[in-house]
């Protein structure tokens, strides 16, 4: 007679048997033969293959015709071995290197973004984002980015970190930190890299202080450099005719006005001056032309819980808002029950969606001390129409930390509501580790 696989959830609370059908998907899934799944979360700009063209109004330079060059087949080196980036250094029949980032459905890819990126950066004159053009390799459509020699011994000039962290904001990049995406060059000039991130929605939670970052900008805002910059924000922001090429670039109108809007909160913000930044806040808050990307940026600076509360109840707040919302909480709300309620009202906005979740389970998890609203919080969360791979992973990761709070019987419960298509690689390690640690066990019965 063959033996059935059969699990059984051993606790001190609960003894559940499960029909071989699920215990065979679920043994699956969580040992070992688990099968990666999409996000579902993939924009319009990562799945469009349409033709790329420079912005109107600025000319075509030298190092963009160099790398209009042929590749030479015999030079193409895989960088990164340990990135889930594919990224390759190859050299051009006229001699020059690059960096050639093939196009892959996957939501940490977007070479229409690293291209975007340097036209932004060229058309508005931060000219920090080295020549980047679309180029064919084998038949693959990707992006080809001049390659930069770093000079790691170079001290950075004065201003250019302001100079990046402006650009970052503008171009919605969050993934760049000191010493992590940007180069400096033989001149002391800060050179930004890696921009598949940025522009396209994904909208991971910001790790700067745009605090620090406004502060920077007040200051750049009265040199030669950032007077040039923003009358070309101002020149561009109005134009029917840009907008319509960043839409094409990115697929989608949302992309496209979230880029202007951000780019209208920088004018604004040079308008007031960090002295009247709560005369400026009170205008984001008044005037129906910021929306939710505005508010994003007025949560990711809310240190107290009235003015996070503040982001959270405005009628104009979306996902994006109310997932830094919940990083806010994170980062500065000490006081536990005032932590349960703002991510109870979070939630309940019915606006959290994909990222506001993941953010939301990330703060139940990191928390210092255990939140009376984790149990309820993420059970919601695990059986929320808005659920993908991605928030689960958020999910396993806040059971890993806080299995003792929740105890045996809670986390059986969380883990058999997960949907078992939705345990990738990473949800399928730590359930593996929740697994042996608290002894529930995996058995085989005839």
């Amino acid at each position: 007679m063959k033996k059935k696989l059969l699990l059984i959830f051993l606790s001190l609370f609960s003894f559940e048997v499960l029909s071989s059908e699920s215990c065979r998907e679920l043994i699956k899934s969580i040992y070992g033969q688990s099968v990666r799944t999409s996000s579902g979360r993939l924009t319009p700009s990562q799945i469009i293959y349409s033709p790329l063209k420079p912005l109107t109004g600025r000319l075509v330079n030298e190092e963009e015709r160099l790398l209009n060059s042929d590749i030479v087949s015999d030079s193409i080196i895989k960088i990164g071995e340990y990135s889930k980036n594919q990224v390759y250094k190859v050299t051009l029949k006229n001699g020059v290197k690059a960096i050639w980032k093939p196009h892959r459905e996957v939501w940490y890819s977007n070479y229409r973004t690293e291209v975007l990126a340097y036209e932004l950066s060229a058309l508005l004159e931060f000219n920090i984002v080295p020549a980047t053009i679309v180029k064919d390799m084998n038949g693959v459509k990707g992006s080809l980015q001049l390659f930069i020699v770093s000079d790691e011994y170079k001290e950075l000039n004065p201003g250019e970190f302001y100079l990046q962290q402006l650009f970052d904001f503008i171009i919605e990049h969050t993934d760049r930190a000191v010493g992590h995406n940007y180069l400096i060059d033989e001149n002391g000039r800060i050179v930004s890299i890696d921009n598949g991130l940025s522009l396209s929605g994904t909208r991971v939670a910001s790790n700067h202080d745009l605090s620090s970052i406004l502060k920077g900008i007040d200051e750049f805002s009265n040199t030669d450099s950032g007077r040039i910059i923003l009358k070309n924000i101002r020149e561009n922001i109005n134009s029917e005719k840009f907008f319509s090429e960043v839409k094409d670039y990115l697929g989608n109108e949302e992309d496209a006005k979230n880029l202007l809007e951000r780019m209208r909160f920088i004018l604004l913000f040079s308008e007031y001056g960090i002295e009247n930044y709560d005369k400026f806040v009170e205008h984001i808050f008044k005037d129906p032309s910021f929306g939710d990307a505005s508010l994003g940026a007025i949560a990711s600076m809310a240190k107290s819980f009235e003015e996070i509360q503040e982001v959270i109840q405005s009628e104009k707040v979306g996902n994006y808002a109310l997932m830094v919302s919940a990083s806010a909480v994170r980062k500065y709300v000490s006081q536990p029950d005032i932590a349960d309620q703002l991510l109870l009202s979070i939630y309940e906005s019915n606006k959290a969606k994909e990222h506001a979740l993941e953010s939301i389970a990330y703060a139940l998890g990191s928390s210092d001390y255990p939140l009376s609203s984790t149990k309820y919080l993420l059970g919601e969360i695990v059986n929320s129409n808005h659920v993908d791979s991605g928030v689960i992973q958020f999910v396993v990761y806040a059971i890993s930390k806080k299995y003792s709070f929740l105890g045996k019987e809670t986390v059986v419960e969380l883990i058999q509501d997960i949907d078992l298509k939705l345990i990738d690689e990473y949800s399928s390690k730590k359930l593996k580790e929740i697994i042996r640690m608290l002894d529930i066990e995996v058995i085989e019965v005839i």
